[in-house]
């Protein structure tokens, strides 16, 4: 810098100051302000002009990133191997499955927790409903129907709000942690508290997609588990990567339209091994839960991964 400060700037021509940025242009050796280059973009004395710096969309949010980056900077995904290069699509439901018992048996006591976390959880809410009021209080409706409560109808309704954004806001947290497993990134047992970043997406996402799925039900069962179908990797896309609800909604749809079969293939065997866990007393789901939901992560990644749109 000392042997630059008798130098004026090559594009505003003010003084060189001690303390403030320059840049030597390599090609003419004319001195500019740091501001002045990046503005002009370049050498305003020679012309000179900076190449550009290299980018590429990420696989799993579409963002635009560096070229050179190993880490997204949108959605927090690692790009250093990402899935679904030289992977058919008659494996993709095995490679889920194995991401899924994977990711279950590095962290098996991180999912033994969570299981006995919620259960904790569930009889906590059980036990605050029934006993938060000493005793039953008759409510009448009209035409003399009635109903008993232990609370009255707004604290009734203010209770089960909170009991919703809760479970919520948990459920955010265990997207979290099985993304991360899914994507080979540590996992710990307090990201399962870090969803209020995404619990408003969250929510949103969980009321159209579960009205939606209602109104098809009614139509037919068959539309609704076909809506269902369609709509099965929302919660990963709002929370691992980033999407509002109607952009994961309409990336979910697109991604099942383009690979229909795998997608398919792995909710029936979701479904079958959720089905066998709860008929083990429900303990079944403590393996057979981690393992679908890490196989969806991994679904998902991969299935971004191979996505051009």
């Amino acid at each position: 810098m000392a042997g630059y400060l008798s130098d004026s700037c090559a594009h505003c021509r003010g003084a060189v100051e001690p303390g403030k940025p320059i840049v030597v242009c390599p090609s003419c050796g004319a001195v500019l302000h740091e501001g002045c280059w990046r503005g002009h973009g370049g050498c305003s004395s020679c012309g000179w002009r900076e190449s550009p710096e290299p980018t590429k969309r990420c696989p799993y949010c579409r963002e635009l990133i560096h070229g050179e980056a190993v880490i997204c900077k949108h959605c927090r995904s690692s790009l250093q191997a990402a899935p679904g290069s030289g992977q058919g699509q008659e494996g993709l439901v095995a490679a889920a499955l194995r991401a899924g018992w994977r990711g279950f048996t590095s962290r098996a006591g991180l999912h033994v927790g969570i299981f006995l976390f919620g259960v904790a959880m569930v009889l906590l809410a059980v036990l605050l409903a029934y006993g938060l009021f000493g005793s039953y209080r008759y409510y009448p409706l009209r035409r003399g129907v009635g109903y008993f409560l232990r609370m009255a109808p707004g604290s009734a309704l203010l209770f089960g709000l909170g009991v919703y954004l809760a479970l919520q806001w948990l459920l955010v947290g265990l997207v979290k942690i099985h993304s991360a497993l899914a994507a080979g990134q540590p996992a710990t047992f307090g990201q399962l508290f870090s969803g209020g970043d995404r619990l408003l997406p969250f929510v949103g996402a969980s009321l159209f997609t579960g009205l939606l799925a209602d109104l098809a039900w009614d139509l037919w069962p068959g539309v609704g588990i076909a809506v269902m179908i369609f709509l099965v990797f929302v919660p990963y896309l709002v929370v691992a990567h980033g999407l509002g609800p109607l952009r994961a909604m309409n990336v979910s749809v697109q991604l099942v339209l383009n690979n229909f079969g795998s997608v398919l293939g792995f909710v029936v065997v979701g479904a079958v091994l959720i089905a066998v866990g709860v008929f083990l007393a429900g303990l079944g789901t403590i393996v057979t839960g981690p393992i679908v939901g890490i196989g969806t992560a991994h679904l998902c990644r991969n299935l971004l991964a191979r996505w051009d749109g």
